[in-house]
């Protein structure tokens, strides 16, 4: 049966979630969002007798010395997610709850993946606690990410309900988030605004850097489709920097001989009219592609640095590269995004007011010391 258009708008909710990393490089500038995670965290103090001192006591210094890192997930800038991650050989996901709104997005999968990303350096093994009660209802998802087995913990934090101790090796949990970024790439909302749907364009360092400043807003290309206007452009900075610098908007795409492509655009493609000619040489047609809403990442991302987080560095388009038809680049450009810590996500299931709420592997909700 076909769904009525309007029942489809009023169920399609879009979360706009941004996630904030709170670790020792920022925690003086981070105190209003490290007094909202506090509160999110000692909420908890009717299961967790004492938690709100285990969060002054044990995570504060921890995040001072670097040995804690936290995280905030925010859906249109409302609370919705509180985790503390403890690194180290034997890492730890101390905390995580995600509000029952905001369980259908795959946000469990998002903070497990950012979460193991960040104890990549040091670990060898990850585990946490949990109440035997969450264990039953929710271990689909903990085993897919390679906790299969369960012991009772050493030391009982809730009162009430016995707690299991989950621990697996960090080569299994990152290889199995690994394979589930696919997973969460498709919960991610159809705007145009999501660089899954678009390009990674390869650009010379020179260029890229106008791009970047704004001093370029028009990139040329011999082949193009028209199909990509309104998506985004992910700006790949190639050799020597090997780098991703950030994404744009591609507002419009504009095809004609060269000679009139210059006419138009030629102060906005950020070259001499000379380098223009040499690159186009005996081509007949042209694409001008006009860029817009530059989003420089927080830092250049090198295939270096991807290729500790993957394995294998993606390799650099000559020209463009559509993100979607590409593993290799969709894997890398997620790594990238769970860095940059945004994401536009939509319902994981239709009816995100349903009772049922039946996807179970995106709703994990665990507090532990």
């Amino acid at each position: 049966m076909k769904k009525d258009r309007g029942t489809l708008d009023l169920f399609a909710i879009e979360h706009d979630v941004r996630i904030v990393r709170i670790s020792a490089e920022n925690l003086t500038t981070a105190q209003d969002r490290l007094k909202v995670l506090e509160q999110l965290v000692v909420q908890h103090q009717d299961m967790y007798p004492g938690i709100d001192h285990w969060f002054r006591n044990k995570v504060m210094p921890g995040l001072k010395t670097g040995e804690r890192i936290a995280y905030l997930g925010l859906d249109n800038d409302r609370p919705v997610a509180s985790a503390v991650l403890k690194n180290g050989a034997d890492a730890k996901f101390c905390h995580l709850h995600i509000d029952p709104s905001a369980r259908d997005i795959h946000l469990g999968e998002i903070f497990f993946s950012m979460m193991a990303m960040d104890a990549k350096r040091h670990a060898r093994n990850i585990h946490f606690t949990l109440p035997e009660s969450l264990w039953e209802t929710e271990k689909g998802f903990f085993q897919s990410f390679g906790f299969l087995d369960t012991v009772r913990a050493g030391r009982q934090y809730r009162h009430h309900e016995p707690e299991f101790r989950c621990r697996a090796p960090f080569e299994t949990v990152w290889r199995r988030a690994r394979e589930k970024f696919v997973k969460i790439v498709n919960g991610f909302a159809d705007t145009e605004d999501n660089p899954f749907k678009g390009v990674v364009m390869s650009v010379r360092p020179r260029f890229a850097q106008r791009i970047a400043s704004g001093e370029k807003t028009v990139e040329v290309r011999r082949k193009f489709h028209k199909k990509w206007e309104g998506r985004q452009a992910v700006l790949y900075s190639s050799s020597p920097d090997q780098a991703i610098l950030g994404r744009a908007s591609i507002q419009r795409t504009v095809f004609g001989p060269p000679a009139d492509i210059w006419r138009e655009f030629g102060p906005r493609i950020g070259a001499t009219e000379k380098e223009f000619h040499v690159y186009i040489q005996q081509c007949d047609e042209l694409c001008a592609i006009v860029l817009g809403d530059f989003q420089p990442y927080t830092n250049p991302i090198t295939l270096q640095q991807l290729g500790l987080y993957l394995e294998k560095e993606p390799r650099p388009p000559q020209s463009y590269q559509e993100i979607e038809r590409n593993a290799d680049w969709t894997e890398a450009l997620f790594v990238v995004e769970l860095l940059h810590r945004r994401f536009r996500m939509r319902p994981a299931t239709f009816g995100v007011f349903s009772a049922k709420q039946t996807d179970t592997t995106a709703r994990p909700s665990m507090v532990a010391g």
